[in-house]
Formats: C-alpha cells, sequence, structure tokens
C-alpha cells in the first residue's frame, strides 16, 4: 500500500466515525498531516505563505516574492481524492507535474 492509498483508507475511516459520532474530526489531524508527508514525497515546496505575510505586511505582497510557496492547489486535490471526487490516476498525474503546472501557470 502507497501513501495515497493509505490516504484513502484514512478518509474512508473519518467519513465512518462521522457516521457513527456525528463528527468529522476523527483522523483530521493524522490526515493533515499524510497530506504534508506526501507533498514531500513528491518535492513540492513547504508552504511559507504565512512567514511571507508576516514578513511583508500582505498576502498580496507576499505573493510577489519569488520564493513564495502555496500548497493550497495540492492539499484542495488530496482533499478531492479522499472524498472520492478525483481519481488516483489525476492526482498522481497532478502531483508528478507539479513544476511544469506552476511553470505553464494551469494552476
Amino acid at each position: 500500500m502507497d501513501l495515497i492509498d493509505l490516504l484513502k483508507k484514512m478518509e474512508d475511516i473519518n467519513q465512518r466515525g462521522k457516521e457513527f459520532f456525528g463528527d468529522d474530526s476523527f483522523l483530521s489531524y493524522l490526515i493533515s498531516d499524510l497530506w504534508e508527508i506526501i507533498l514531500d514525497d513528491y518535492g513540492i515546496p513547504k508552504d511559507n505563505t504565512v512567514e511571507l505575510a508576516e514578513k511583508y505586511g500582505s498576502m498580496e505582497k507576499a505573493s510577489e516574492d519569488k520564493d513564495f510557496s502555496c500548497r493550497d492547489y495540492w492539499t484542495d486535490l488530496l482533499y478531492d481524492f479522499g472524498k472520492g471526487e478525483i481519481t488516483k490516476e489525476k492526482l498522481v498525474e497532478e502531483l508528478k507535474n507539479w513544476d511544469e503546472n506552476l511553470k505553464t501557470n494551469e494552476i
């Protein structure tokens, strides 16, 4: 089992926890940590939006920094995958080609 398969299993368990306990935070922290591990594994730069926004005083100015890195697009993909809204193949394709997507402004 790879990390993406593990993510899907954890999301399924989390959903069952929501149904049983009425709360979907059953494994949310672990899932969020797993997202970070998966993104690291694919070489996607760490998110530095908070640090740069504090440095420049606004997100708008922070986003102009050449080292600005936001992982929101990829965490959204991981979320969508966990909810069954995109396939594993689509997710892996996007993660593998993250740097090309940045260069072509597809994200």
